[in-house]
Parts: structure tokens; C-alpha cells; sequence
């Protein structure tokens, strides 16, 4: 395996490891598909609802022997899914794999051997939560380094195991990442005492890669940098002796080279010159093992013919192995390869470059790499470069002139100190005659210009305390006296403060709120897969489910929602339209106020605020009546953040900004904007109400809405959050300023399009650039989830019919024609919109979950309308299914888990957690264990080890942070854990 890993190409090589990885795991799976046992028939005796940690769950009743065989054959299953997953590189159904298999660990009803346990805790490190990855390899690091658990020799023969353990570098937190390093470097150090050790095998693209960009980006965190550092020292050497190893194996004559020489030297009698050319140069070349491609060429055409020739008329006897009388007139001296010495350990290799002198001007690293083309550069191809080499070297070279420095520097400075005898005294006066104050300057110098050295950590960390005192104490303040900062105010105009202190606030708000959700870079991505996930959905499905078929759901919040968007479509149709109509000083024939539903100010107000006190309220008492719960979730809110929104916010928003050309509403004590010395008071009252509006809005979309028990379906989290900047930016027209939305329209009526029109265009290319934006989102996303087909061809309909209005407004503003010219280009409208509905139907149906019960979703063919049938069969009470339908549930998903699809992946790891429920309260009643047998291979269950220092620990368990507190609630209720009381059984009523 070895060798041909050796002579094959680099790319064909990584894609065989890959080829054997996945085949060593599919056989693994089927192992596990041949283990599951057959369960007694005759055993089934119904079904019935228990309580277990405060949720209803269908249990089954049987005997304990067969529960516990229906529990091994899960384990096994779960073991092929784990396995499949792997090999598919389906990170969703690897972390659900996982994560239930540890969940079934520490409950101690499972006991998982050292090679599971490491692939289970491996998968975790490269799964998105970055609190469950930093405890998984926080576990790692306790079991290796520690405890001495899991030996290095278990982990270098699994490199897939490895390859996910080096995927943890890409973690966010410092802390676990130096934790990983360390590990790392402590692996590939045992590594390096291995012969059998092939660096092709045990690391792939990915995970060299992933190393180098650690050590790019952790340059200035010491501990890390460190760590890294001997990683690739190790990797460095291995690599040294995999070519010290080449190039003894071709120092050897192969039986091939042999026959070839005999034939050239005895059959055919080529001339001379011409062989002992070519064998002068493969000699000379034999540490490089590839011809040059004009010599190959030639030689391979040579030799070709002659073999043929010689073949054709004899067989010739054994070759000899030296042939003096051809090969001596044109050799040349084979030098040593410098290679073939013995290489240096990875300890002795930064010992030297410890101890090396620094150079005047060190080069940094270069991220460039070459590219792996063919078998060619298969023998250059470097795991570690020359460059991160010179750059290690560097790194310690700084450190050690900085030690060195500062410690020269303390013992002038205690020289001058003994010979003043006055410590006070000779501060003040400066001992430059010794040298001190220039000791000074370097280190402040060195420690300022090393920033990538991860100097500042190495001060803090991993100098000794007296030179880290004699440092913070002296050295720093020194430098502190030398800076001198200047702050520079510029004047801002009392016209514009109002209008860009609520833009900042209305961006810098939006942009938090989605990077809370997720990373910003992720909107450009239009990943599909990342926004239908189905949790969410089967969790409101299974909220929503009536045990009656009379007991009809509410459709209030579901209308109210698609009406709030069709009005959304004349409104987004009409916007630019507004801008040519002012530009042309004219009314147009449609007031605005027909499609941004303004209406008197005052009255606005009054709503707005009256609505607001409702949700404060709300938020205040957290535990309000059923009947207030139901009102406010399924009415107040729709209506406040749908419905309303766009003319609450205008109004709030002229109240505050007190434009130009709009009427004033007048409080009491005739207080109005009109006056300067009562202006503050309002605008604290539009401000104030705008800043409620405007951030209610964005936390109902996050948090609230999504977990509606009577919706259908729901929209991605950052859509949500875009579409609300969006109208809070872009469609509330005012009812006398009729330009593009309330913020640019306001700043516009103080700027006057009537008589700065060429100010139009760009905002009209700004309006047009976010359509666009939101049309390809709309799109290629189809953020609407569940049974969202209508609503995401609402969207996408009013998207493209706005692009189309602002494309006609943008050559009407260009081409300055009349406009009638307007009205007419205006005309194929009702065509945009038939198009843009149908060719978005088409897309919007494959991600269209039907509106059924869980049974008939269950019994669906499409896999993602099954696997949210599982979800909410999961997350669902069954109190609230008909009984008739358990049995069938429960059959269903027995069939799911025992079929093992690779399609249904996700839809089988949650059958099987719903499965484990069902077959506990029968388990326990046998006093047993399931997985591995023999206490020698089986681990302990407490070998769980959680990161207490992890930064994200303590802010990820505040209510609201990445998801809501029922959605917390529901999840928490599906964990499995250890069952030590069960409830008696539930009537369903």
C-alpha cells in the first residue's frame, strides 16, 4: 500500500486514501447491517403514553429482552449512520449521529468502546456549535494528554478521525485552538518515532491547508503559535525521511532497469553516445526520479523500439548488474544527495532555529502554493514549505532576541541601580551611560514591530516574572511617556444630525442582528440547503397538531401575514414611480398614500404607540392569561409588525426628522418641530418610537414568529431581518413626499428633486442595486419554509415588478422624455408578473412542504417532507394525535431505521431518537447495558469533560441568543439523558 502510495500521483494519491476511507467505512456499516438481531416475534403487547421528563412519549409494551435487542440493533444502526454520514461528508447527519450516540453515552444506558468514542468525539470537533466542538476537543485533549486514554497509536491508525481532529483549528476560540495544536503536535511527535508512518495516508488537502491557515492567522497568540510551530517541525522531518526513504529504495537497480541495460548493451548495440548520454543523465538525476520531457521523450522512443526487436528474436538469460564497457565512456560523478544523511528530530530542528541570529531584514511568510499538476511533482510535493520553515525560524529568532534584550537591559538597569544606590534618584535622571534608555528604545521598538512574532502574548505568558516585572514596570511606562494622542472634532449641521443619527442606528442595528444570526458573508453564499432546514418547521407542525379533525386551526396569523405581503407588491410597484412623478412635478394618477396605507399623523401616532404599550407589556409580564397569550401572538403582533409597520414607521420617523414641505402634528401645549426651543421634545418622541418600532420588529421576526403554532410556514431568520430593513428603508411612502422610502425621502425633501434632479439617478441605480439583491435572494433561496410556495411567489413577484418600474424610471430620468413615454414603456407589466410567478412556481415546489398530519407526511415520497414528518413526530405530545395514529407512527418510523437509505439519512437519525423513547421504559426493567460486551474495550461514562473557560459558555446560555426559549424548551425535552422515573401512563383524553 505503501509504495504505491508512493509512486502513483499526488491528486490520484489523496483520491485512493479517500477511495479506502470510504470504503473501510461503508464496510463498516454493512458489518453493523449484518450484527442487527432479529427481534422474538409474538412480544407486542400495544402502546401507550408515558411522562418522562415533563413530555408526553409513546411507549411500547414488551418484554425487557426484547426491548433490549431493539435497543442493540438502534446502536448498530446508529453506528452505520454514523459511518454513512462520514463517508458522505453530510456534516447535519454526522452531528445528529454524534451527538445522539454521546447523548445515549452519558445516560449510561450505552457503553461505547475507545475507536467509537474517539470517531464520535472527532466528528463533534468539525460540527458548527462552537460550545460543543470546544468540549469535544476539550475531552480529546483531557483523554490524551491526562489521562492517557486514548493512545496516540489508536489515533494514527484512523487518519479519517485525525483529518476531523485537525478541522478543530479552525475554530473560533483561542483557547480551544492551542488546545488542539498542542494535541496535534504531541501526536505527529509520536508520529515522527513511527517507521510505518506515511504522511500521504494520514493527511489529506484539507487538513494541510487547514494548518497552514492556523498559522497564518494565529501569529500573535503565543501558545498556538508555539504548538503550531512543532506541528510543523514534525511533518517537516516526516517529510524529510519519506524522501531519504525514496531515494535509498532507487539507488537500487530494479529487475526492469536491469533487463533494459542488457538488452541496449548485448542485442542491439545501439551507438555510445547516445546510450551513455541517457544513462549519464538518469544517473546524475537519480534523486529526482522524473526525466526531463525532451530526454523522456527521446529514451522512451530508443528503448522502446530495441526492447521490441530484442524480444522478438530471443529470450535473453539473467541480467548482469554492471556492464563497464558501454556505460564508462559517458558517465558522469553521481553526487550525494544531501537528503541521504540522517534527518534531524523535529526537537533538534527548533533547538537550531532557537538558537539561530536574527536577520537584519526577516521576510515573512508567503501564502503562495504550488499546485499539484502530476506524477512530476509528486516528489516536490512538501507538506511544509521552505517558507514556513524560514518563518518558524523567524518567530523564535525575535523571541529570543527579545529575551535576550530585555535581559541584558535588567542587568544594566540593576548595574546602574547598585552604583547610584538610589532607585528614585536614578530614574530621574536617565542612565544613558550604561546603555539602559537605549535598551529601552529596542525592546519598545521590537515589541511594537513583532506583532506577528505573538510577542505581546509571549511577554505575558511565557517569559519568566522577574523579566516579565522588570518589563511592565520599567520598559512599558517608558514608552507609555512618549505617545501623545489628538482627538479632532468637526462640526455637523443641526439639518442632517436627526436624519444620520436614525440611519446609523437603523444599520448598525440590522447588521448585529444578522451577524447574532449568522455570518454576514454567508447572505452572498445563497446556500439552499442551509435555509430549508426542517427543525424548525416540525417543531411548529407538531405544535400545531389537533387530535380532532373538527378542531380546526386558526387562520387569522396566516392570513394576516399574506395579506401584509400582497399589499407589499403595489406598494414595491409604485415606489419609483414616486421619484419620476417629482422629478416631473407632477401628482401622477395614483395618490401614495393608497399603497404605504398612511393615514393622519396624529392618529398614527396614537396606534403606533397604544400598539407599542401592548408589547412592552408583554415583554414585561412574561406570563400572561392563555387568552392574552393567544391574543397577543395571533393578532397584536401581526398586526403591529405586518400590517401596520410601514405607516407607523413613517409617521414616527417625520415626527423626528421634522422635514421640509410635511404638516407638523402638534402635542400638547401646541408643542411642535416648528419651534427650536421644543423641538427636542419631539424629536425624543419620534426617535424614542421609531428606535421601538424598528427593534421590536427585527426580535418578532428572529425569535417569535418563527415558533407560531398556527403558521404554515415561516420565513429564513435573515431574510426576515433584511426584509424588515428593507421596508423600514424602502417602501413607506409619505403621504406628500413621494420618493422611495422614509428615511431617503426625508434626506431628499431637504436636498429638493424638483430642482436637483440629477440627483435621482443614483438614488433610483441605489434603489435598483437592493431589488436586484433581493430578487436573486428571493430566488435562488425561496426563504419561505414549510408551505411557503404562495408566499415566495409573492416575493418574487413583487421583487421583479418593482425591477422592472425602476428600470423604466432609470431610462425615463436618463433619456428626460415625457411622461407619456413612462406611462407606455409601463404597459407589459401584467406579462412581468405572469413570468415571474410561474418560473418561480416551479422552483418554490421542489422545497414545498404539503400541509398534512404527521402520519401522511410520514407516508410521503419526497425525503425532506418524511424527514420534517419525523421531526414533528418527534418534537409532538402525543396526547394531542389520534391513537389510531400511534401504532401506524411508530411502524413507520421502525421502517425508516430498519431500510438505512443514504437519501433519508437525516429522517432516520430522528426516527431512531424517537424509537429510543419508545423502548427505555421497557429497557430499564432489564438491568443491562447495550453496546460493547467486554469491560477490557468499554469506557467509563464519565469521560465527558465540558470547557469551562470557553468564552461563549456563559453568553450562549442567555435566553434569546441564537434561538428562542420554547425552541430551547422543545429541544431540551427531546435530549436523551439517563430516565430514572417515569411517569404512569397518560389518558388521552
Amino acid at each position: 500500500m505503501v509504495e504505491q502510495l508512493q509512486q502513483a500521483p499526488t491528486k490520484s494519491l489523496f483520491a485512493s486514501v479517500k477511495r479506502v476511507m470510504t470504503t473501510r467505512l461503508a464496510s463498516k456499516a454493512l458489518v453493523y447491517r449484518r450484527s442487527i438481531a432479529s427481534v422474538p416475534s409474538g412480544v407486542d403487547k400495544g402502546l401507550h403514553v408515558v411522562e418522562i421528563r415533563e413530555k408526553n412519549w409513546i411507549s411500547k409494551i414488551e418484554p425487557p429482552e426484547a426491548a433490549a435487542v431493539h435497543l442493540q440493533n438502534l446502536y448498530l444502526s446508529m453506528l452505520e449512520a454514523l459511518a454513512q454520514s462520514c463517508a458522505l461528508d453530510t456534516r447535519g447527519c454526522m452531528l445528529e449521529a454524534a451527538q445522539l450516540l454521546l447523548e445515549w453515552y452519558r445516560s449510561k444506558h450505552l457503553r461505547l468502546s475507545k475507536t467509537v468514542y474517539l470517531h464520535v468525539l472527532t466528528t463533534l470537533c468539525v460540527q458548527p456549535d462552537p460550545m460543543l466542538a470546544a468540549d469535544a476537543l476539550h475531552t480529546l485533549s483531557q483523554l490524551s494528554l491526562e489521562q492517557r486514554v486514548l493512545p496516540a497509536e489508536l489515533w494514527l491508525k484512523h487518519p479519517n478521525h485525525f483529518n476531523y481532529f485537525v478541522a478543530a483549528l479552525g475554530h473560533p476560540s483561542a483557547t480551544t485552538v492551542s488546545k488542539c495544536a498542542v494535541v496535534l503536535a504531541w501526536l505527529l511527535e509520536v508520529a515522527e518515532t513511527s517507521s510505518s508512518t506515511n504522511l500521504f495516508a494520514l493527511l489529506n488537502p484539507a487538513s494541510i491547508a487547514k494548518i497552514n491557515s492556523a498559522f497564518t492567522k494565529w501569529h500573535a497568540v503565543y501558545a498556538i503559535s508555539d504548538g503550531l510551530e512543532r506541528v510543523c517541525a514534525s511533518l517537516y522531518c516526516l517529510q524529510m525521511r519519506m524522501r531519504v526513504g525514496r531515494v535509498k529504495l532507487n539507488k537500487q537497480p530494479s529487475k526492469a532497469k536491469q533487463l533494459v541495460d542488457w538488452l541496449v548493451t548485448t542485442v542491439a548495440r545501439p551507438s555510445v553516445t547516445i546510450i551513455s548520454q541517457h544513462f549519464s543523465h538518469r544517473r546524475s538525476t537519480s534523486s529526482a526520479h522524473v526525466l526531463p520531457k525532451s530526454m523522456g521523450r527521446a529514451s522512451r522512443t530508443l528503448l522502446s523500439g530495441l526492447v521490441r526487436n530484442a524480444t522478438m528474436r530471443l529470450h535473453p538469460p539473467t541480467p548482469s548488474t554492471s556492464f563497464p564497457a558501454v556505460v564508462e565512456p559517458g558517465v558522469a560523478p553521481t553526487p550525494q544527495p544531501s537528503v541521504a544523511k540522517p534527518p534531524m528530530t523535529s526537537q533538534e530542528l527548533l533547538s537550531q532555529h532557537h538558537g539561530a541570529l536574527v536577520r537584519p531584514r526577516l521576510s515573512r511568510l508567503r501564502t503562495v502554493r504550488g499546485t499539484m499538476k502530476g506524477k512530476k511533482d509528486h516528489d516536490h510535493f512538501t507538506f511544509v514549505t521552505p517558507e514556513t520553515m524560514s518563518e518558524i525560524q523567524r518567530r523564535r529568532s525575535v523571541r529570543r532576541k527579545f529575551e535576550d534584550l530585555l535581559r541584558e537591559t535588567q542587568t544594566k538597569y540593576d548595574a546602574v541601580v547598585s552604583l547610584k544606590g538610589d532607585r528614585l534618584e536614578t530614574e530621574r535622571r536617565r542612565p544613558d551611560d550604561l546603555g539602559v534608555m537605549d535598551g529601552y528604545s529596542k525592546l519598545l521598538a521590537l515589541y511594537s514591530d513583532a506583532e506577528d512574532c505573538a510577542l505581546r502574548d509571549f511577554v505575558a505568558t511565557a517569559l519568566s516574572p522577574q523579566l516579565r516585572a522588570f518589563f511592565f514596570d520599567h520598559v512599558q511606562p517608558f514608552g507609555a511617556s512618549l505617545h501623545i494622542t489628538h482627538h479632532r472634532w468637526f462640526q455637523c449641521w443641526l439639518t442632517y444630525v436627526p436624519i444620520l443619527l436614525l440611519i446609523t442606528y437603523w444599520l448598525a442595528y440590522g447588521l448585529y442582528m444578522l451577524q447574532r444570526d449568522a455570518p454576514l458573508a454567508r447572505l452572498l453564499q445563497f446556500d439552499v440547503s442551509r435555509i430549508h432546514d426542517p427543525v424548525a418547521q416540525g417543531i411548529a407542525i407538531a405544535l400545531s397538531q389537533r387530535k380532532n379533525s373538527s378542531e380546526r386551526r386558526s387562520n387569522l396569523q396566516h392570513n394576516m401575514k399574506l395579506c401584509a405581503m400582497w399589499a407589499e407588491w403595489p406598494s414595491l410597484t409604485y415606489a419609483p414611480l414616486a421619484v419620476a412623478f417629482k422629478v416631473a412635478k407632477t401628482d401622477g394618477f395614483v395618490r401614495p398614500a393608497i399603497f404605504s396605507f398612511n393615514f393622519n399623523d396624529l392618529y398614527n401616532v396614537a396606534t403606533g404607540f397604544q400598539l407599542g404599550r401592548i408589547v412592552i407589556i408583554k415583554f414585561w409580564k412574561r406570563a400572561p392569561a392563555r387568552l392574552g397569550r393567544m391574543l397577543v401572538r395571533q393578532s397584536i403582533y401581526p398586526i403591529t409588525f405586518d400590517v401596520l409597520y410601514i405607516p407607523i414607521t413613517s409617521t414616527l420617523l417625520r415626527v423626528a426628522i421634522c422635514p421640509n414641505g410635511d404638516d407638523r402634528i402638534v402635542f400638547l401645549a401646541s408643542t411642535s418641530c416648528d419651534c427650536v426651543d421644543r423641538y427636542g421634545v419631539v424629536w425624543a418622541v419620534g426617535s424614542f418610537g421609531f428606535i421601538l418600532i424598528y427593534s421590536c420588529a427585527v426580535y418578532y421576526k428572529m425569535y417569535i414568529e418563527p415558533l407560531a403554532t398556527t403558521m404554515d410556514f415561516r420565513f429564513e431568520t435573515s431574510f426576515q431581518i433584511t426584509m424588515v430593513m428593507a421596508r423600514t428603508r424602502y417602501k413607506g411612502l409619505p403621504q406628500k413626499s413621494c420618493v422611495v422610502n422614509p428615511l431617503l425621502s426625508l434626506l431628499a425633501d431637504s436636498v429638493g428633486l424638483e430642482s436637483h434632479g440629477h440627483l435621482a439617478i443614483p438614488m433610483t441605480l441605489a434603489f435598483l442595486g437592493s431589488l436586484t439583491f433581493l430578487l436573486i435572494t428571493a430566488y435562488k433561496m425561496q426563504p419561505c419554509i414549510g408551505s411557503g410556495r404562495i408566499a415566495n411567489n409573492i416575493r418574487v413577484l413583487s421583487f421583479s415588478s418593482s425591477s422592472y418600474t425602476t428600470l423604466c424610471v432609470l431610462g425615463f430620468l436618463v433619456s428626460q422624455s415625457s411622461i407619456t413615454n413612462l406611462y407606455v414603456a409601463l404597459s407589459p407589466l401584467p406579462i412581468v408578473w405572469a413570468t415571474a410567478w410561474s418560473v418561480n412556481d416551479r422552483r418554490a415546489r421542489l422545497f414545498h412542504i404539503p400541509r398534512l398530519t404527521i402520519l401522511e407526511l410520514l407516508q410521503e415520497r419526497a425525503t425532506q417532507a418524511k424527514t420534517v414528518g419525523a421531526i414533528a413526530a418527534l418534537h409532538a405530545n402525543p396526547v394531542s394525535i389520534p391513537e389510531v395514529d400511534h401504532e401506524a407512527i411508530v411502524s413507520l418510523l421502525h421502517k425508516t431505521v430498519r431500510l438505512a437509505r443514504t437519501g433519508e439519512l437525516h429522517c432516520r437519525l430522528y426516527a431512531a431518537r424517537l424509537l429510543w423513547f419508545c423502548h427505555i421504559e421497557s429497557f430499564r426493567k432489564a438491568k443491562t447495558v447495550v453496546g460493547e460486551c467486554g469491560d477490557d474495550d468499554a469506557l467509563p461514562p464519565k469521560l465527558w469533560f465540558k470547557d469551562l473557560h470557553f468564552y461563549g459558555r456563559t453568553a450562549s446560555q442567555k435566553p434569546g441568543l441564537t434561538k428562542s426559549r420554547d425552541m430551547l424548551q422543545q429541544l431540551k425535552h427531546v435530549k436523551i439523558r439517563r430516565i430514572e422515573v417515569i411517569g404512569g401512563p397518560v389518558v388521552c383524553a
